[in-house]
C-alpha cells in the first residue's frame, strides 16, 4: 500500500516484533476472561457500605464523566439493570479514588465489561485496573485466565496485567497521544508526511479513539472484538487498531488534498468498518507490544 512501511513492519522502523503470531493473538483474546478469588468478590459489598451506606440506590442520577463520555444509548444491548448497575459502579470508583478526575476510558470499559460480567465482577475488575494505572502496582488477588478456566493464572498471566495501563492523568493522556503519532510516523510514513502537508494531526481523530474504546467510531461488533483483545494486551492493542485503521484506508486518504475531507472521510470509513477479522488481522500485523508502547511514552514524558 502507499503508507510505506505499512502493517508488515519489517523494515525495523516500525512497531516491534511480537512472539505471538496472528492466529495465537487472535485465539487469546477470544478466550480471555478474569479470576477473581471469593476474597476479592467481597469488596465489592464493602465498597458499596462504604459509598451508600445500608441503603443502596437502584440508580444513581448525578453521574462523574471522569472527562469522558458516559453515552449509554451506544450499547443497545444493555439492560435496564446492567444500565443502573453501571451508575453505581462509577460513583463508587469516583469515591474510591478520588483523586482521580481524568479517566476517560472509564465509562465505555465499564459498560463494555457489563456486556459478559456481573456488577460485583465488573467493579472489582475495573477497581483493579484503575489502581494498576495509577500506582503500578499489581494485586495479586486478581489474575488473568488465558485459555479457558483452567488456567491457573501463572507468572505470564500476571505479567499481562501490567499492561492493562488506562488513562489516568492529563500527562498519561498527552503521552498516549504522541506515542501513537510517532507510531503513525514510523510505521506509515507516507501517510504520515501527507498528513502534515493537509495540517491533519494524529490527535485530530486518534484521541476519540482511544480515548473511548473506539465506541461510536467502529461498529459495535467490532469494539466487542478490539476490546477482548485489549483485556489480552493492553493498551498495545488499541494503538495497533488504531494503525490498522489508517493502513486499510491509506491509498485513499493519500488522495485526499484538504484535512477537513481527510477527517471527515476517514470517519465516515471508520464507521462502516464492518469486516472485524480483517481489521484484527491487519491490526496483529503491526506489532505493536507493550514494551515499545512503554518505550515511547517514556520518551514523550522526557
Amino acid at each position: 500500500g502507499g503508507g510505506g512501511g505499512g502493517g508488515d513492519g519489517g523494515d525495523g522502523n516500525g512497531a516491534d516484533a511480537t512472539s505471538a503470531p496472528p492466529a495465537r493473538a487472535a485465539a487469546t483474546a477470544a478466550n480471555v476472561h478474569y479470576v477473581l478469588s471469593d476474597a476479592v468478590k467481597t469488596c465489592y459489598d464493602e465498597a458499596c457500605d462504604r459509598v451508600f451506606g445500608p441503603h443502596r440506590p437502584v440508580r444513581c442520577a448525578r453521574l462523574p464523566s471522569f472527562g469522558g463520555w458516559y453515552r449509554p444509548d451506544c450499547y443497545p444491548e444493555l439492560t435496564d439493570a446492567k444500565l443502573d448497575a453501571a451508575s453505581r459502579l462509577m460513583v463508587m470508583v469516583a469515591m474510591e479514588h478520588p483523586e482521580l478526575t481524568l479517566i476517560p476510558q472509564l465509562p465505555d470499559l465499564l459498560l463494555l465489561l457489563l456486556h459478559t460480567l456481573d456488577d460485583a465482577e465488573a467493579y472489582v475488575v475495573l477497581a483493579h485496573m484503575v489502581g494498576v494505572s495509577a500506582t503500578g502496582r499489581l494485586d495479586d488477588d486478581i489474575t488473568l485466565a488465558l485459555g479457558g478456566s483452567g488456567s491457573s493464572g501463572g507468572a505470564a498471566d500476571q505479567r499481562r496485567l501490567r499492561h492493562l495501563y488506562i488513562i489516568t492523568s492529563p500527562n498519561a493522556a498527552r503521552t498516549a497521544s504522541l506515542a501513537f503519532a510517532e507510531l503513525v510516523r514510523r510505521s506509515l510514513p507516507d501517510l504520515h508526511a501527507h498528513m502534515h502537508r493537509l495540517r491533519v494531526a494524529a490527535s485530530d481523530f486518534a484521541d476519540a479513539w482511544l480515548s473511548r474504546l473506539f465506541v461510536s467510531s467502529l461498529p459495535l461488533s467490532v469494539v466487542k472484538r478490539v476490546f477482548e483483545w485489549f483485556l489480552s494486551e493492553g493498551a498495545s492493542a488499541l494503538h495497533a487498531t488504531a494503525l490498522a485503521i489508517l493502513q486499510l484506508h491509506c491509498d485513499y486518504l493519500l488522495t485526499l488534498g484538504n484535512g477537513d475531507d481527510f477527517l471527515n472521510r476517514l470517519r465516515d470509513l471508520t464507521r462502516a468498518l464492518d469486516d472485524g477479522e480483517r481489521l484484527l488481522r491487519t491490526a496483529f500485523a503491526f506489532r505493536v507490544t507493550a514494551s515499545l508502547l512503554l518505550q515511547l511514552q517514556d520518551r514523550e514524558e522526557r
